[in-house]
């Protein structure tokens, strides 16, 4: 489409890359925490952007996981824990260390190594 303002023309673009209200993510920072042996057992995330629902959210993509536990009502206000889910049999958490953190804790229940741990952190990676 032309636009005449004064003498010039100026070409306008009516047509948008993508749908006209698309939202492209950012990948997640995540902040590995490894055992003695240097493999990852656990990983932190920003909680700018994820809320605890989010994070259940992402878990429930997670091939082969069931969210056992959701966040409570007010969960900020009253648990540290929010989510408790399983993977392939395994059970995982994830918390807000001390309540007014800028990270998610995410890993096994109780802390260790387990296999399932890198496909947990690679769905929050990844998104």
């Amino acid at each position: 489409m032309l636009v005449r303002t004064g003498h010039q023309h100026r070409a306008i673009n009516s047509r948008r890359a993508g749908p006209p209200h698309s939202k492209t993510l950012a990948a997640m920072k995540v902040y590995d925490i490894r055992d003695p042996q240097d493999r990852i057992f656990a990983f932190e995330i920003e909680n700018l952007g994820v809320g605890r629902r989010g994070v259940c959210r992402i878990v429930e993509r997670i091939p082969g996981a069931k969210v056992t536990r959701r966040p409570k009502f007010l969960s900020w206000f009253r648990e540290a824990e929010f989510c408790e889910f399983t993977v392939d049999g395994e059970s995982f958490a994830a918390e807000e260390p001390w309540g007014d953190n800028s990270r998610y804790w995410i890993g096994p229940k109780p802390p260790r190594w387990v296999a399932q741990a890198e496909k947990v952190r690679d769905a929050f990676a990844n998104i």
